[in-house]
């Protein structure tokens, strides 16, 4: 049931079921196939997925993921953050102001052995997310409704945090972060010098004073009757701020 929510049905699967005994039995077929099986509790598993991915992703276009009304993070933004960030297989991570959830599918799919935990006070983001990490398979990711940075007391101590949003709660979820990890590497965006400044008081606050800032300014092509014209994004700010 689990494989056909996050929309791998079609893995094949080996269930063995009593295995040596007498009364042994071994099926064998689709995931979707034994949605309703009822085993002994003396059973085992076996998957094949032949469609596996055969890279971790970066920077996954923006149109591949559902959207909504929310702000999403786009992927040359998202590409930068993970490689800033540098997760790895096996790390805590947060996800403030998840948005769409596309930081916290790119988190999760570079930490697999380790697990994201995302939040966000609008419900429509909460969904969102929801259905992308169903869209990407994801099962790596605790999805939490509420305010930050109170919910932050209830997380695990964070390897990697990315700050998307922070209803204006900066410094209480940097804060948050480095009084669980005090090694906690942290990046957080802006679109408007205001935040830019919030972001960097924040970080002083609890102690780091010369986070690395980067202002990126994305320009793509777009078709305009029979020319290419170039199209600017909005430039965003990414910084990163961690105790050595």
């Amino acid at each position: 049931q689990r494989l056909g929510g996050y929309g791998m049905g079609e893995v094949k699967v080996y269930i063995g079921q009593r295995l040596a005994y007498d009364d042994e039995k071994i099926y064998i077929g689709a995931a979707k196939d034994f949605t309703r099986l009822e085993c002994d509790p003396l059973c085992v598993m076996l998957t094949e997925n032949d469609g596996y991915e055969r890279y971790t992703p970066v920077g996954i276009s923006d149109g591949d993921f559902i959207r909504g009304g929310v702000p999403m993070t786009r992927a040359e933004i998202r590409a930068a953050v993970i490689s800033k960030l540098c997760p790895r297989c096996d790390d805590i991570c947060w996800d403030i102001g998840c948005g769409t959830g596309s930081v916290t599918v790119e988190l999760a799919l570079h930490c697999s052995d380790g697990t994201v935990f995302s939040a966000d006070d609008n419900a429509e983001a909460v969904s969102l997310t929801e259905k992308n990490i169903k869209k990407f398979g994801c099962d790596n990711v605790k999805i939490f409704c509420a305010h930050a940075p109170e919910i932050l007391a209830e997380f695990p101590a964070p390897d990697k945090v990315f700050i998307g949003g922070s209803s204006g709660s900066m410094s209480g979820i940097i804060s948050a972060a480095l009084s669980k990890n005090p090694r906690a590497a942290i990046a957080a965006t802006a679109v408007s010098i205001e935040t830019v400044s919030e972001i960097i008081s924040a970080f002083k606050d609890s102690g780091i004073d010369a986070p690395e800032i980067l202002q990126l300014a994305v320009t793509r092509t777009k078709r305009l009757g029979s020319h290419t014209v170039f199209a600017a994004e909005n430039p965003v700010f990414l910084i990163k701020g961690e105790r050595v």
